[in-house]
């Protein structure tokens, strides 16, 4: 007879989970950020709305880990499953997966905002000793092997698991904000650099979405020659330059 895992609803900061487990691993990149001295930071969506799919389906986590020293970031879209899952599920979380990565190209996300992205399934079950919680990333229609989580992280697990859940946290909690300035790009005026402010994952996906719903669709050659911008020739250019000599 097979085993069942029911899962616990937990609440955490403020966030109903659906399991025991999401708040553990909520827990986790919040005791990284605590306890690491370095300027990486770990910043995580759960069942991020903007990655919601036609189907109803949305993936457990968006986390975003910051390294500051770089200026480098990695978005990861994590499925997490207390156990091992079939090559039937898998083909489909696959084709979810492929789905998202479509939306989050249609929305124009900035490269030097989030510089790589990766979607991995997780199967964890923290409440068996004889567990090994594992990770699978999907690249290219396909599933890697299933290797296991790295030490430091299965350290940070192991302190979550002991949280008092059940108990009011902390008015000064930690945030899992970044502890340092995201990397912002520089936009130039009259020979004055300014920095300019990026928008949150969650807020990029409908303003995209709002903005190409304005843009008409180009129907015609016509239309397409009036939106193009004619580029000077190099003759034109060398003349420009003599005149100004």
């Amino acid at each position: 007879m097979e085993k069942t895992i029911q899962a616990t609803p937990t609440e955490y900061k403020g966030i109903i989970f659906r399991s025991k487990t999401e708040a553990i691993l909520a827990r986790c990149w919040d005791i990284f950020n605590e306890q690491n001295d370095s300027n990486i930071t770990v910043h995580y969506e759960y069942e991020p709305k903007s990655l919601l799919l036609p189907d109803g389906y949305v993936p457990d986590f968006a986390v975003t880990t910051w390294y500051g020293d770089i200026k480098k970031s990695i978005l990861m879209i994590i499925e997490l499953k207390p156990c091992a899952v079939t090559e039937t599920y898998k083909r489909k979380l696959g084709k979810r997966f492929d789905a998202i990565l479509s939306i989050m190209g249609q929305s124009r996300i900035p490269m030097g905002f989030l510089q790589e992205v990766r979607m991995e399934l997780f199967t964890c079950n923290f409440f068996e000793d004889n567990h090994i919680n594992t990770s699978q990333v999907y690249q290219n229609g396909r599933f890697s092997a299933p290797h296991e989580l790295r030490s430091g992280e299965l350290d940070c697990i192991q302190q979550a698991k002991s949280y008092r859940f059940d108990l009011q946290p902390k008015i000064n909690q930690i945030s899992n904000e970044p502890k340092f300035e995201i990397p912002k790009p520089i936009k130039e005026t009259k020979g004055v650099k300014t920095m300019v402010k990026l928008p949150s994952l969650a807020s990029i996906i409908p303003k995209a979405s709002e903005e190409s719903a304005k843009t008409p669709p180009v129907t015609n050659i016509e239309e397409v020659k009036k939106r193009t911008v004619k580029m000077p020739s190099l003759k034109d250019i060398k003349a420009i330059a003599s005149k100004k000599h």
